[in-house]
């Protein structure tokens, strides 16, 4: 099933607290087995970035297929494969295709596709924290059309949409199925065949809150990953399967070393909503190794910002906060303790000069031990400077961290400002769209009241004029330039940057953006193509299409990367 991988991460982040609360043994847990295994996932991580530049080649060569794509159905399987590659990699993409799916599905008259289009919107939704619009495409799936492995889907994608409403809205993200869902996935895991690519997956949940269940399932799964190349997502679920399995049966050790495959297997098949390093960097946490937990952790928060996941976002950035304070509280408590050391050594060492004062004075007596006591003081002389030095980098050490840590609190801090910007966001759209709704009722009372009054000509010349479009659009732009500037406050000045200064723009009186930035407002925020750019602006394809030539004409950088500049307008340099 295309869409098992949303049910995978829809876990992930449900049973990520029951790992941080649980035991899961002492500090024997991390035996050579498990650090070398932490070894090879810290070398897969430093081999992402290649990996994802082969990704993203692959959906370059699907995007070139979809657009030599001669038919609806064609375009539909390959916006199908590119919704697939896009779903747990880039979420904007990704919605972007499912609508493309879901309106090529409509032409097709297949109601079944556009309800597997709805169920693939709501595990995106879902994923990224937009809960209103996953509930209603959720209640669009007409579920008396769904039968057999579509019905599994839309149960998967149900759950995957409670734990995380749960888990955005703060309470503990537990899982508690629905009746009807335990009863289904009771009945699915004594009704599928072995051979069914969910299988493991399936009976794995039904299995791992029972220990009985679990020690019977245990043999099958480590025969089903014996030859597993560890290097897609379906691997990396059943790693992470056979991981609670072990969790379930008492085995830690276990446990890490699955968790570890699992986490591998993401990180292999570039995939963003990684969980399985989250829980690591938890259980590293909890294991006192802060160093690697938080580099896990910075990878999994680059990750969910990527993904543009809401509701792990938040969550990861609480998680590297607690490691942060234990580097800095370990630090301390080290520094503390050298302090001390030197306190001591310095003691001794004025103990060690008195004494070779005192020597000194009897020297005069014993002329044949002068040489060994002058050796000996330059020795202690040399200590000394040694652990001069070593306090100067003490020192040095602790002023380091000391930014380290400022710049993880300025982080947290622009983490927080960029969350309260998407709030601020969202409750203006909904106020725009709320307008919007009366003042179409409101024109539908009207024409009603003129129907009823027998204003026929009224009425039609009320349709017919174009004075209200006209003053809806230009209210459209009004809204749209002051949430943009919102936003981006210094848009306008960042895009002069990238114009040569005698065609810099220069805005009247009153005027928040032209036609011309607003079409580059909305490359900002990702729309390149100049249909839907004009369609949005109610304009012609030839005049955006136009506008955006004169434009790149009077650019500083080269034509074909402007768009690219653009769209790093606002963004922080790493």
């Amino acid at each position: 099933m295309k869409n098992t991988r949303n049910f995978v991460l829809s876990v992930y982040c449900a049973v990520l607290f029951v790992l941080a609360s649980a035991p899961v043994g002492s500090a024997g847990i991390i035996t050579p087995e498990i650090n070398a295994l932490l070894d090879s996932l810290d070398a897969e991580l430093g081999a992402h970035d290649s990996r994802e530049t082969a990704y993203l080649a692959n959906i370059s060569s699907l995007r070139d297929r979809l657009r030599d794509a001669t038919g609806n159905e064609q375009r539909y399987w390959i916006s199908h494969e590119l919704y697939d590659a896009y779903s747990c990699f880039d979420s904007d993409s990704a919605l972007a295709y499912a609508k493309k799916c879901y309106d090529l599905a409509s032409l097709l008259g297949r109601r079944d596709w556009m309800n597997q289009m709805n169920l693939n919107r709501v595990y995106i939704y879902s994923a990224t924290g937009l809960l209103s619009e996953a509930e209603n495409c959720l209640a669009a799936v007409d579920t008396t059309q769904l039968k057999g492995k579509a019905m599994a889907e839309y149960y998967k994608t149900r759950l995957f949409f409670e734990t995380h409403r749960d888990q955005f809205i703060g309470r503990n993200a537990q899982l508690i199925y629905q009746p009807e869902v335990d009863e289904f996935l009771t009945r699915l895991s004594r009704s599928l065949d072995e051979d069914d690519p969910d299988y493991f997956w399936l009976v794995g949940w039904y299995s791992i809150a029972d220990t009985e269940r679990s020690s019977r399932l245990r043999p099958k799964l480590e025969k089903n990953i014996a030859e597993s190349k560890h290097n897609s997502i379906k691997n990396a679920k059943d790693d992470w399967m056979l991981s609670r399995v072990c969790l379930q049966t008492g085995d830690s050790i276990g446990m890490m070393r699955y968790l570890i495959l699992s986490a591998i297997s993401d990180t292999r098949s570039c995939n963003r909503e990684i969980a399985s390093l989250e829980e690591l960097g938890a259980i590293l946490y909890a294991q006192g190794d802060y160093e690697r937990a938080n580099s896990y952790l910075s990878f999994s928060i680059k990750c969910a910002n990527s993904y543009k996941s809401r509701v792990r976002v938040g969550n990861l950035a609480n998680l590297q906060d607690l490691v942060f304070n234990a580097l800095n509280r370990t630090n301390s408590n080290q520094l503390q303790t050298m302090r001390h050391y030197l306190l001591w050594i310095l003691l001794i060492s004025i103990v060690l000069v008195i004494a070779l004062i005192f020597i000194g004075i009897q020297l005069y007596q014993q002329k044949k031990t002068r040489k060994v006591l002058s050796d000996t003081k330059e020795k202690l002389e040399e200590r000394v400077s040694e652990l001069q030095s070593v306090r100067n980098q003490l020192e040095k050490t602790n002023s380091e961290l000391s930014e380290m840590y400022e710049t993880a609190r300025e982080s947290t801090r622009e983490l927080a400002e960029v969350n309260d910007a998407k709030e601020k966001y969202i409750a203006n759209i909904f106020a725009i769209c709320s307008s919007y709704i009366n003042k179409i009722d409101d024109f539908r009372k009207d024409i009603y009241r003129m129907i009823m009054a027998k204003r026929t000509d009224e009425v039609f010349n009320l349709v017919k004029s174009q004075e209200l479009s006209h003053g809806e659009i230009k209210e459209l732009y009004s809204n749209f330039d002051r949430i943009f500037l919102d936003i981006y406050p210094d848009f306008v000045k960042d895009f002069n940057t990238l114009l040569r200064p005698d065609e810099q723009i220069s805005l009247k009186k009153g005027e928040l953006l032209t036609t011309e930035l607003r079409i580059y407002a909305l490359v900002r925020l990702g729309m390149n193509d100049s249909v839907k750019i004009a369609q949005f602006l109610h304009c012609s394809v030839q005049t955006v299409y136009n506008t955006r030539q004169r434009t790149r004409n009077k650019a500083i950088v080269p034509k074909e990367h402007f768009a690219e500049a653009v769209r790093s307008l606002g963004k922080p340099v790493i």
